[in-house]
């Protein structure tokens, strides 16, 4: 295997060496800085960018504005080495000019980040109020601003006290399916942003459902490079995802938004939820909570209908408290964002039933009672970290350098349990006797009404408990040399994790009352199993780009896996247990643009 990753490597080489030698044309040098605020760091709109040499003669000048990422950036191109000034106005902000200086270009360097250009407002100027002026305008409810579909919010005629799912609904072309899932003219919705800032994406009904459609201004739809192949060379290679972002008008930028409901009733019923949310261009924070006891989960429709088949069975009651928080910060060629959430929810079910039945025989009819009580107690743990590091600017030899890591942790404990009894008889006598005689038939010592008029009867009665946990974590790292735009380097590496336990047990009793206990059907039954599985793969890839479109990498994948399964039949000695391990190495040649080829393939399995 080793002489096989050599010779790979050895040809990838070669390939480089030879493309090399072809003369290749004078590329010049990309540079790029961001146009921030000096106070707030946040970045300012319609800034007049001018390129000028050391003797101030004018390169070229142009308008920048903000992006859909809410961030003005600036791209000049530099042909020649030497130094140059870049001269920065904007009405609101004092005129500032960078010096700075090319004192080479290096043959495979395209692109190189220079620190945020800070800029300081002007004084204020007084205000003059003017006469009061009406202007009556048509509202255009949607248009198309380059690649991107804008939909003006105002347009729109929705009831007073709608919330966003109301709104996005209402979109032509839009479609709002159960669980968040949204499709725009068909396609699927990769992303949900909020002010250009992905808040709301882990979980999308808890915007949709609370923030106030009066709030918003804009809903844009357009196609984006994943984050984690932004800025770097690969991302003219990946399939790009849908965003939808939601534009919040200007005063409510900054804003607390939450919403409260408290009901009480009789025989011990009770209601509350609780909302709140805080959010910022940089951070969010929200809460929420809900518990009852009702058992119902039904929601007035937008026409005032209601959902009646929805309703579960039974009676359940309901406790769910959950918290999410996201940050994000950028700065001079370097943004963080952290995103973390928890949510603990228990339920308590219980549900009775009662059914009666006859069947109709030519030897003569015969009645059928049966009475089933069952209940189930569940507890659900969750948590959701992230955190996502970039810097466009060089360390340690590196540029371009991303950082991903993300933890998730479920955790769900379980409790179940249920009886039931049913028997046939040759008479109605539950006509007689009433319908709470039907109870009766849980007794486990017949009486003399069953002995009497009963043909079967049966009794059964089960229980179980356990318990599941997972465990995913992945993470990665890109970076490409400081000054070779033309090598991309990869490490990637995920753990999972997931164990599962169950204790169950269930008795089951046929008698036929009128022959005696001696042709009695008794049976009980215990399983417990415990399954426990682990997987764990690490894998790291150096790509080179040859030329404009053609784009090779080496790829060395390690798998290994183990999976282990303990089952414990009646005998509670006895123990039965498989376990099996396995790992893979992998190495591969990918082709043009990134597609794998098939070629220099290498797998070894263990099993234990």
């Amino acid at each position: 295997m080793k002489k096989i990753l050599l010779t790979l490597m050895g040809l990838l080489c070669i390939a480089i060496g030879v493309q090399a030698q072809k003369k290749e044309k004078k590329h010049g040098l990309n540079i790029g800085m961001s146009v921030v605020d000096y106070l707030t760091r946040e970045a300012v709109d319609s800034v007049k960018c001018s390129l000028l040499r050391s003797d101030s003669t004018e390169v070229e000048s142009k308008m920048v504005k903000k992006d859909r990422w809410s961030s003005t950036e600036y791209y000049v191109k530099i042909d020649s080495v030497g130094n140059y000034l870049i001269k920065y106005e904007t009405p609101e902000y004092q005129v500032r000019y960078i010096p700075f200086q090319i004192k080479r270009f290096h043959k495979y360097e395209y692109y190189r980040k220079l620190k945020d250009v800070a800029l300081k407002r002007l004084p204020k100027k007084r205000e003059v109020v003017l006469d009061e002026v009406v202007v009556t305008a048509s509202k255009v409810k949607f248009y198309m601003d380059g690649d991107t579909l804008t939909y003006n919010a105002d347009a729109f005629e929705l009831p007073e006290g709608s919330m966003l799912n109301a709104l996005i609904k209402k979109l032509p072309g839009v479609e709002l399916k159960k669980g968040g899932e949204i499709t725009v003219n068909g396609k699927r919705v990769d992303v949900l942003m909020l002010n250009g800032k992905d808040f709301f994406n882990s979980d999308r009904e808890l915007i949709l459902e609370n923030l106030p459609s009066y709030m918003v201004t804009k809903v844009q739809s357009y196609q984006r490079v994943p984050d984690k192949y932004k800025n770097t060379p690969r991302a003219e290679h990946v399939e790009k995802e849908s965003v939808l972002n939601i534009r919040l008008k200007r005063e409510y930028a900054k804003s607390w938004v939450s919403n409260v409901e408290v009901g009480a009733g009789s025989e011990s019923r009770k209601l509350g939820r609780l909302f709140g949310l805080r959010f910022t261009d940089k951070s969010r924070l929200s809460i929420f909570g809900n518990t009852n006891n009702l058992n119902d989960d039904r929601k007035p429709g937008e026409q005032g209908d209601w959902t009646p088949l929805q309703q579960s069975q039974g009676l359940m009651t309901l406790y769910d408290l959950g918290i999410e928080g996201k940050y994000e910060n950028e700065k001079d060629g370097f943004s963080m964002s952290y995103n973390g959430s928890g949510r603990l929810k228990y339920t308590d079910s219980e549900n009775d039933s009662h059914s009666v039945n006859e069947s109709f025989l030519e030897a003569g009819n015969t009645y059928g009672r049966s009475v089933n009580n069952s209940f189930g107690k569940n507890l659900d743990l969750s948590m959701n970290n992230r955190i996502y590091l970039l810097s466009q600017r060089s360390f340690m030899g590196l540029k371009n350098i991303n950082v991903n890591f993300h933890n998730e942790i479920k955790y769900q404990d379980r409790s179940n349990g249920a009886q039931g009894a049913s028997a046939t008889f040759l008479e109605d006598i539950g006509e007689r006797l009433g319908e709470n005689w039907t109870d009766s038939i849980l007794n486990p010592n017949a009486g003399s009404l069953l002995r009497k008029y009963a043909i079967t009867r049966n009794l059964t009665h089960s229980k179980g408990d356990g318990h599941t946990m997972t465990s995913q974590t992945w993470s990665s790292v890109h970076a490409s040399p400081k000054y070779n735009d033309r090598i991309d380097i990869d490490l990637n590496w995920d753990h999972n994790y997931n164990e599962e336990k169950n204790d169950n047990f269930d008795h089951y009793l046929l008698e036929y009352p009128q022959k005696g206990s001696e042709q009695d059907d008794r049976r009980n039954r215990y399983d417990a199993t415990k399954s426990t599985q682990q997987e764990f793969s690490i894998d790291g890839l150096l790509g080179c780009r040859l030329g404009k479109e053609r784009y090779h990498s080496i790829i060395c994948r390690n798998e290994i896996s183990t999976h282990q399964f303990e089952k414990q039949p009646l005998a509670l000695s006895a123990e039965q247990t498989n376990g099996l391990r396995r790992r893979t190495w992998h190495i591969a040649v990918d082709g043009e643009n990134g597609r794998g080829n098939g070629q220099g393939q290498q797998q070894m399995e263990e099993e234990q």
